[in-house]
């Protein structure tokens, strides 16, 4: 909910500048996010689950900070997708509570 705003704030409220970087921002932080879920569920097979919890959480603080802190859509774009690397989706997040569920029954 926050994204859009933000970036229409960035683009000085052009609606189709806003939709566009939208789109971009969206494409990239999905593409980074089905690369390391995986990753970082198999991961904390190894790490255990505390460690995966810790960087998910720490994508999802660099997710806000990136989002709050970005000067340029350019920076909001990068700043994202690096969260997203670091696990900060809900599907990561989703994806490691599944996991722990696993461990437990």
């Amino acid at each position: 909910v926050l994204l859009p705003l933000r970036l229409l704030a960035l683009v000085d409220g052009n609606d189709a500048r806003a939709s566009d970087w939208l789109g971009r921002i969206n494409a990239s932080a999905n593409a980074a996010s089905l690369l390391t879920t995986c990753l970082l569920c198999s991961s904390s097979d190894v790490y255990g689950r505390r460690f995966a919890l810790a960087v998910v959480s720490g994508g999802v603080f660099l997710d806000a900070l990136a989002c709050a802190a970005a000067p340029t859509p350019t920076w909001l774009l990068v700043g994202h997708t690096v969260a997203y690397f670091l696990g900060g989706s809900t599907w990561s997040l989703l994806a490691l509570s599944f996991s722990a569920g696993g461990d437990l029954l």
